[in-house]
């Protein structure tokens, strides 16, 4: 009759949580994103650069946490969707610009942030093998 046991059901309501921290911050990063607000940006590296990595480092996280069986797609996505802000940003939104630097930063989140998410998976992997 129940094919789930406890287990299974907490491990789903857990990875639930997880996704739904990744939307919230997806949402809440894509609004900001394109919002038309006028900002006292600076192109080349700063604090927005931090905040860049930052936030993809973190929608990583959470991606990660929240989509175990879809991290790579998670990942790649992430890579576009940094891509994609700039170019939207550049072309649509008054007051904003593309800024090259603005994609390093989240590239460089992600890919700082993965490559320690794989050691330490890969590292639990080899210390627990089930």
């Amino acid at each position: 009759m129940f094919t789930k046991t406890f287990k299974e059901l907490n491990k789903s309501r857990v990875n639930m949580k997880w996704k739904l921290y990744f939307w919230v911050l997806f949402g809440t990063s894509a609004v900001l994103f394109f919002s038309p607000i006028q900002l006292d940006e600076h192109t080349g590296l700063g604090l927005d650069k931090l905040v860049h990595a930052g936030l993809f480092a973190l929608l990583l996280y959470l991606a990660w946490r929240g989509f175990s069986k879809q991290r790579t797609a998670a990942f790649i996505l992430l890579l576009a969707y940094g891509v994609a802000v700039e170019l939207i940003q550049g072309r649509y939104i008054p007051h904003r610009h593309f800024d090259l630097f603005d994609i390093l930063a989240d590239w460089i989140g992600l890919g700082i942030l993965g490559v320690y998410l794989m050691r330490k998976q890969k590292k639990l992997e080899h210390e627990d093998p089930h």
